[in-house]
């Protein structure tokens, strides 16, 4: 922990999010919204991240160091389901975009009854393959395609667009605004010291339009011999964790018929839990060592991408029904009246 004194809160609604947060030195505040009742899109869930997110800045302690992360899965999901050139995939960037809107109003608020500029960052991680299929993890232009969007009007040039920005760049970003240097083995760079390559547009939404239809134009395969690398490593990494989520869903599934005491159905299935999973970790095992194998001859180094073993499935406790509703937001993490279950806040909490 290089500042212990920074205020950290992360806000998500996958639970891989959640624990990753959680690891280590861990944030000091954690939300992990789970899935909602009848929210087979998730964007109700994607709502709930938005409104605890605007319940997170308006209470952000002006004298305190705050460094808030917010997840939102739904445009993922939605790719997932119904591919990237769907209606159901534009509605839930659309549903984005109003959290979006409002959570950039919660900052403007903030920032006139504080006297204090905000730095936002917005990155996504990859693109999707128009239909359905494996959505992304291969080198087609749509799959690839990212972007990063930085908004602090005395570091970033209004309306400006810059073809150096990159997803690795965000965690140097990240140290240079609080003061800390960069690691000397990181990949990226912070976006403050790209500034000499933004251009800015002519201010219309036509010309702007335009400069990021062309900018995403210049997208391309990489060549070959990369591109075969690259896609042998996505196959042989896919497959187990393929194993891992086929396991958890036998599981899970045995463990239900378990719990209801059904004359010796649920017996069995509360024995069979145990060699499904023994099955289950031997084939992980194998896929992964290969997986890994392949990895480290196509460029990955470091850490390795899995665990040996099975990962334990990230669990957190499920959101009492009332804590959902916009009513008790207002009110998590403060004097106990709402459950923390899901909410795992620190003390200082951000919410009052």
């Amino acid at each position: 922990t290089l500042n212990p004194d920074i205020e950290t809160t992360s806000i998500a609604n996958w639970n891989v999010i959640s624990a990753i947060a959680a690891s280590g030195a861990g944030v000091d505040n954690l939300f992990n919204v789970p899935e909602q009742q009848d929210d087979p899109r998730w964007l109700k869930a994607d709502d709930l991240v938005g409104d605890v997110t605007e319940v997170a800045i308006a209470n952000a302690e002006a004298d305190v160091a705050n460094l808030l992360f917010s997840y939102f899965v739904g445009i993922d999901e939605n790719g997932h389901l119904y591919g990237g050139d769907s209606p159901e995939y534009a509605e839930a960037i659309l549903n984005f975009d109003r959290n979006l809107g409002e959570i950039m109003a919660a900052v403007d608020a903030w920032e006139g009854a504080n006297g204090e500029q905000w730095t936002i960052m917005m990155v996504t991680d990859h693109g999707h393959q128009p239909g359905k299929g494996f959505g992304h993890g291969f080198q087609s232009p749509d799959e690839t395609a990212t972007f990063v969007i930085a908004n602090n009007p005395d570091m970033f040039t209004p309306g400006g667009v810059n073809l150096q920005y990159s997803i690795i760049d965000v965690t140097p970003t990240v140290m240079t605004l609080f003061g800390f240097e960069p690691a000397e083995d990181s990949d990226g760079v912070s976006l403050t010291d790209l500034d000499d390559s933004t251009v800015t547009p002519d201010n219309d939404t036509t010309a702007l339009r335009q400069a990021l239809n062309d900018a995403i134009a210049m997208n391309d395969y990489p060549d070959i011999a990369t591109n075969i690398a690259l896609s042998v490593r996505t196959i042989a990494a896919t497959i187990p964790y393929y194993v891992d989520n086929i396991t958890n869903g036998i599981v899970a599934a045995l463990q239900g018929l378990a719990g209801q005491d059904i004359f010796l159905i649920s017996p069995l299935a509360a024995l069979a839990v145990i060699p499904v999973d023994i099955i289950g970790d031997i084939a992980y095992i194998a896929t992964n060592i290969v997986a890994q194998i392949v990895a480290r001859l196509t460029g990955v180094t470091g850490a390795s991408i899995f665990p040996l073993e099975r990962p334990a499935t990230p669990t957190f406790p499920e959101t009492p029904e009332e804590s959902s509703t916009l009513d008790l937001l207002a009110v998590v993490c403060s004097d106990g009246r709402v459950s923390g279950a899901v909410f795992t806040c620190g003390t200082p909490g951000i919410a009052a």
